[in-house]
């Protein structure tokens, strides 16, 4: 019979105010992201080698604090490492690691729709198989909201209204 063990990853920031996100990175780390109590977001990693975890890095955020839980995905491509979620402003914020050197790009505001429809959910995030990346929220107007990154130039889309159900 298998038993499972018993093992705190610890806090940062005073605690955590969202629920993690986990990702398994080409190399087969384990990545956990979330939100401390100071609104900052943290990363604590798992070397997939020695089994031992790396202590939460603060990673800070593109505004004045997040309010969601953040989402992470990995680029199939690449290998980078790409997390958003949205902050206080209601803008998604994004920032990534580049899988060749580990180093972590500054904080990119992807913005939001504008207006009424700023975001207060957590964003949903996924990698296309060509390494187009996209995000997608419900923004404060109940409309969902879509983004995408074109991988082979690096820009992004401007923010597609897909609706609401009628």
């Amino acid at each position: 019979s298998h038993q499972w063990s018993s093992y705190s990853l610890g806090s940062a920031g005073g605690g955590f105010s969202t629920e993690p996100a986990v990702v398994v990175q080409a190399n087969n780390n384990t990545v956990v992201v979330a939100v401390g109590a100071d609104k900052n977001l943290y990363l604590n990693w798992q070397n997939v080698g020695t089994g031992l975890w790396s202590g939460w890095s603060l990673l800070g955020s593109g505004s004045a604090g997040f309010v969601t839980s953040p989402t992470v995905a990995v680029e199939p491509e690449n290998g980078n490492t790409v997390i958003v979620g949205v902050g206080s402003d209601g803008n998604a914020w994004l920032i990534w690691q580049n899988a060749a050197n580990n180093v972590w790009s500054a904080w990119q505001n992807l913005g939001s729709p504008g207006g009424t429809a700023k975001f207060v959910l957590q964003p949903n995030m996924f990698i296309q198989p060509n390494d187009n990346a996209v995000v997608v929220d419900v923004a404060r107007d109940g409309n969902m909201w879509l983004i995408w990154q074109n991988a082979s130039n690096g820009q992004w889309s401007a923010w597609q209204n897909l609706g609401s159900p009628a």
